[in-house]
């Protein structure tokens, strides 16, 4: 539908459907960043668990497994070439590098100027920077350069790190994580 030579984005923060991706784009590549499971539950625990309905810390953690189980499926599967696997970490630490690689695999070179401010991007929907007034999160985008998302404290209890680490350290560590 998208006409010769354009790029087509689809940003989603779940891996469930990956393995329908070939079905729906049959001749597109993916691009799969993950993150340190760690900080997934923890920013969703943070930022929408705020009510008793609310999934548990073994839910979030199933489901992070789950996330991790699929994109191990999609790696192996016969699609696997036309995958490209980052981590979330790498990429925000050197974005200019990253973003030509990415450009690169998709066959695109950037134009003059085209990288310009990349580094300095702010980082949107930070579960401990971007809380409005009355705690709710607001996606104020944080501006700090030294904000680095990846490096701040868990603050969990011993409790749910025993917890995430029965349900899904084994997937965290497949996925580059220890």
């Amino acid at each position: 539908m998208a006409p010769e030579g354009s790029m087509t984005i689809v940003k989603e923060p779940h891996f469930y459907g990956i393995d329908l991706f070939p079905l729906v784009f049959p001749q597109d590549r993916a691009l799969l960043v993950v993150r340190d499971g760690r900080y997934i539950i923890d920013s969703f625990r943070r930022s929408f668990t705020k009510n008793p309905w609310s999934r548990s810390f073994e839910d979030l953690c199933v489901e992070f497994r789950n996330a991790g189980l699929a994109v191990e499926r999609f790696r192996a599967g016969p699609y696997s070439d036309r995958m490209m696997v980052l981590k979330f970490e790498e990429v925000n630490a050197n974005r200019r590098e990253y973003a030509q690689k990415i450009l690169a695999w998709l066959g695109r070179e950037a134009g003059a100027g085209d990288l310009e401010g990349l580094d300095d991007m702010p980082i949107y929907g930070s579960s401990v920077r971007s809380m409005g007034k009355d705690g709710g999160l607001d996606w104020t985008p944080v501006k700090d350069r030294s904000y680095n998302p990846a490096e701040r404290s868990l603050d969990w209890t011993r409790s749910q790190e025993r917890t995430f680490e029965r349900i899904c350290g084994e997937v965290n560590r497949r996925l580059g994580y220890e």
